[in-house]
């Protein structure tokens, strides 16, 4: 069983109200075997879900941490959270996460990926993460889903130092630390789970590592480089749901490079 696969898993203990973006997300996954994988699981974000973009500004080649080529690093979107909004696309979503945690650790981003519903409005994307301590890669991923009314507890036993919050605006957060047994590992994954009011969840993750070619996970860090309270504040940002501020739509239009998850077969209209 690789990362994906037993963080597939944790997602079907938490949440079983049918076929949603991370189910479909994990097929697409299987069918995508002929990409490069050095992406991690941040999607199964224990039911759900990160990455980042260019916006048409300077990239430079840096190399890749598997060796297989170069990666590119892209200036990040600057946006006016109080300006106009417009429809959440999944380059948008992309480079809004890079965004984010640009907000939180200073280093660059590359490898965008991710995917959005057009009949749910839940998206994921994910994000390839060098950070500014130069200790290794590693993947932050987000899910945004609508109309969800579960989200992780602390019920699960591996999800360890678990903390469950409820907010003060009626939000009930749970961050947590897993640890898959995996070829390659252990490997760890940091979570943050945020369900609103609204019924809007938002799951934020960060590993040690990263997918290698073969399935197996190359631990590339001694930790994730999110702390449980970088991954809180992504989450808790208001601006996740269906619109996002019009700089980072207008950036995501025609976004090179940006792997479109979407294209693996066309699962996302309908389960696996």
């Amino acid at each position: 069983m690789n990362l994906h696969e037993h963080l597939t898993a944790t997602l079907d203990r938490v949440d079983e109200t049918g076929p949603d973006l991370v189910r479909l997300t994990a097929v697409a996954r299987r069918r995508g075997t002929g990409l490069r994988r050095r992406r991690t699981t941040g999607l199964a974000a224990a039911a759900s879900v990160a990455v980042l973009a260019m916006t048409g500004g300077v990239v430079v080649a840096i190399s890749g941490p598997d060796g297989t080529g170069p990666s590119i690093a892209t200036e990040p979107v600057r946006p006016d959270l109080g300006g106009a909004t417009a429809p959440t696309t999944g380059e948008s979503a992309a480079l809004a996460l890079q965004w984010t945690v640009g907000q939180q650790r200073p280093g660059s981003a590359s490898d965008l990926a991710g995917q959005l519903s057009a009949t749910s409005g839940d998206y994921y994307v994910e994000i390839h993460w060098d950070d500014a301590d130069a200790l290794g890669a590693s993947v932050v991923g987000l899910n945004v889903q609508h109309g969800r009314g579960m989200h992780a507890t602390c019920d699960d036993p591996e999800h360890l130092g678990c903390r469950a919050t409820r907010l003060s605006d009626g939000s009930e957060l749970t961050t947590y630390e897993e640890r898959a047994d995996v070829p390659g590992g252990p490997a760890t994954r940091r979570v943050a789970d945020l369900l609103r009011p609204d019924r809007i969840r938002i799951v934020a993750s960060s590993t040690d590592g990263v997918d290698a070619e073969d399935g197996s996970w190359d631990r590339t860090r001694p930790t994730p480089p999110l702390s449980l309270a970088d991954l809180t504040s992504i989450v808790r940002r208001p601006m996740w749901g269906d619109e996002l501020p019009v700089a980072f739509v207008d950036a995501g239009q025609g976004l090179e490079p940006y792997r479109d998850l979407d294209d693996h077969g066309g699962w996302i209209h309908g389960p696996a």
